[in-house]
């Protein structure tokens, strides 16, 4: 375990703190709109006759992105134990823009769906490392204050009162 950053040693939030903390909390708001973007777009490709995409195919393509997330958390305490934390989000941030750009470029289904999986890859070492992160730099005694209030979801969080609870029922 790497020791507590000098700006956070002193338990009170620094401008370092908020800064990374915003950061991080971007990290996970891209991973959630990367997934939330496919199954919006997913219709309209759909019924798009150019791009002969069957909903199974459609499915398939999608949990290629999953797959992905699989192996990216499952690779990334061992590749930021070896690399370091800042260089591995910065290359998972990297690889999940690049993959996004190819998809969005993307001449077939094969490549679409090849991107979508370079996409998971980054997408899935960025949330773990995301949260290691908030909890190093966040003021001592306030680490799961600041993950219990990061946005992992779309909606209003549970703790917003009887509106976020119906949405989490529904989730």
């Amino acid at each position: 375990m790497s020791p507590t950053p000098p700006a956070v040693a002193s338990g009170r939030p620094t401008r370092l703190v908020a800064l990374v903390i915003g950061l991080c909390w971007m990290v996970v708001l891209f991973d959630g709109l990367d997934m939330f973007m496919y199954g919006a777009v997913l219709p309209k490709m759909l019924d798009d006759p150019t791009l002969g995409l069957t909903p199974a195919r459609g499915g398939e393509i999608g949990s290629y992105a999953t797959f992905g997330m699989l192996v990216g958390a499952l690779a990334a305490g061992t590749v930021t134990d070896w690399a370091g934390r800042k260089k591995v989000i910065a290359g998972c941030c990297a690889l999940f823009s690049i993959a996004s750009g190819v998809c969005a470029v993307a001449p077939s289904l094969g490549v679409f769906g090849f991107g979508r999986l370079l996409a998971g890859l980054g997408l899935g070492g960025l949330l773990p490392i995301a949260i290691a992160m908030v909890v190093e730099y966040a003021p001592r005694g306030r680490g799961n204050l600041m993950i219990g209030s990061s946005p992992r979801r779309a909606g209003p969080p549970p703790w917003a009162g009887p509106p976020g609870w119906a949405a989490s029922a529904r989730s």
